[in-house]
C-alpha cells in the first residue's frame, strides 16, 4: 500500500526527544527512587531477581500525583503553571521544591527499611507546606497512587488486618488498619505498601480505594460508593488506585505544616529510618545525548527525503518504524 509521510512526524519526533528529560535517580539497598523533572512526579522501584520492578504504574508517572489545597483552589504539582520547580539530591535521598508567590511545597524523600529488613526497601516522604502569603490560608495535602500490582490477579488491595479489598472502599486508619498494600499475589514476597497509621506517620483524614480515573478527576473530597468496583466504563477497566487525603490546616504567614508518610516494600511491622546514607546515587540519568541527537538527525533527514517523494514503499515505512522503536527503547 502506498503511504505519504506526514511532516507532523517531525513534531512527534521532537516531542519524543524532549522526553529525554533530566531525571534524578537515587538508590540504596533494594529500593530505587526516580524524580522525573519533566512531569514533577516520582516513581519507586524494588529490586527483584531480574532487576528493578515498579511498585506502582510507571509507564506514565503523571498518573500518580501530589495535590495541594490552597483556600478553595487545588494545585496538582507538575500540572500547575503557578509553581516553579527545583530538584535536589541529599545525603539520604532527594527533594522536590515547588514555589509560587503564596506557597512553598517541599516534597522530600529519605530511604527507610522494614523493621526486619537488612537494607533499605522503602522511603519516608515528607510534604511540607509553607504559607508565603500575607493572609492566613487554609491548606491541605492529597496523594494519588496509581497502583497496579494486584490488577492482573484481581487481588487489588489488602489491609494490615488481612482483609482483601476488591471494591471501592473507605479504610479507617488505626491499630487495626496500619497500612494498605497492593501485591501481585496473596503469597507474594514483594508489594507496594503505604503506612496510614503508627509512630511517625501522619494519619490521613481519608484513605480511599477506587477506580483510578474517578480519583484522578475527583474534587478534593471523594464520596465513596461501596457498590462500585474498579471499573469506570467504557475505557477505565480494572484500574485501581489509592487516595490519601490529609486533614486541612490553617497557616499564618510563614507558618508551615508537615505531613509524613512511609511507602515501600512489604513490612508487617512498619519501617525505620536507617543510619547509613545511600551507597549509589546517579543524577541526571540518561544515555549519551550526542548519540541520540545524531540518530534523531538521521531519522529527520530520512523523513524529509521521503516527504519530497510522491510515494514511498512499505519497506521504507518499516525501516522508519524499526529505527523509531529502537530510539524509543533507548529513552526508557
Amino acid at each position: 500500500m502506498i503511504k505519504r509521510v506526514h511532516k507532523y512526524a517531525i513534531v512527534l519526533l521532537l516531542l519524543l526527544v524532549g522526553s529525554v528529560a533530566h531525571a534524578l535517580v537515587v538508590e540504596d539497598g533494594d529500593i530505587r527512587l526516580t524524580l522525573h523533572e519533566d512531569s514533577a512526579r516520582f516513581t519507586l522501584e524494588y529490586r527483584d531477581g531480574s532487576g528493578w520492578a515498579p511498585f506502582f504504574f510507571s509507564d506514565d508517572p503523571r498518573t500518580s500525583s501530589l495535590d495541594i489545597l490552597e483556600g478553595n483552589q487545588v494545585h496538582r504539582m507538575g500540572d500547575s503553571g503557578t509553581f516553579s520547580q527545583s530538584v535536589e539530591e541529599t545525603g539520604s535521598g532527594a527533594t522536590y521544591v515547588f514555589e509560587s508567590p503564596t506557597l512553598r511545597i517541599e516534597q522530600s524523600f529519605r530511604f527507610a527499611r522494614g523493621t526486619t529488613a537488612s537494607v533499605s526497601n522503602a522511603v519516608e516522604m515528607r510534604v511540607t507546606v509553607t504559607n508565603l502569603g500575607e493572609a492566613p490560608q487554609v491548606s491541605g495535602v492529597r496523594l494519588v497512587y496509581d497502583t497496579y500490582l494486584g490488577e492482573p490477579s484481581n487481588f487489588h488491595f489488602a489491609s494490615s488486618s488481612g482483609i482483601q479489598i476488591n471494591r471501592e472502599s473507605l479504610v479507617d486508619p488505626g491499630p487495626v488498619n496500619r497500612f494498605v498494600r497492593s501485591v501481585a499475589r496473596a503469597d507474594s514476597g514483594n508489594g507496594f505498601q503505604v503506612m496510614i497509621s503508627g509512630e511517625g506517620v501522619t494519619t490521613p483524614e481519608a484513605v480511599v480505594l477506587a477506580n483510578w480515573q474517578r480519583l484522578a478527576e475527583s474534587s478534593w473530597e471523594f464520596q465513596v460508593n461501596p457498590t462500585r468496583n474498579f471499573n469506570r466504563l467504557p475505557y477505565s477497566i480494572n484500574d485501581s488506585a489509592l487516595l490519601l487525603t490529609y486533614p486541612t490546616v490553617q497557616l499564618e504567614q510563614n507558618q508551615s505544616a508537615t505531613f509524613v508518610s512511609y511507602i515501600g516494600d512489604l513490612a508487617d511491622s512498619g519501617y525505620l529510618i536507617p543510619a547509613a546514607t545511600p551507597t549509589a546515587i546517579a543524577a541526571d540519568s540518561q544515555i549519551d545525548r550526542d548519540d541520540l541527537v545524531a540518530e534523531l538527525a538521521a531519522i529527520l533527514s530520512r523523513i524529509e527525503e521521503l516527504s519530497s517523494s510522491a510515494t514511498i514503499s512499505a519497506e521504507d515505512i518499516d525501516g522508519l518504524r524499526e529505527r523509531l522503536a529502537i530510539l524509543r527503547e533507548q529513552l526508557r
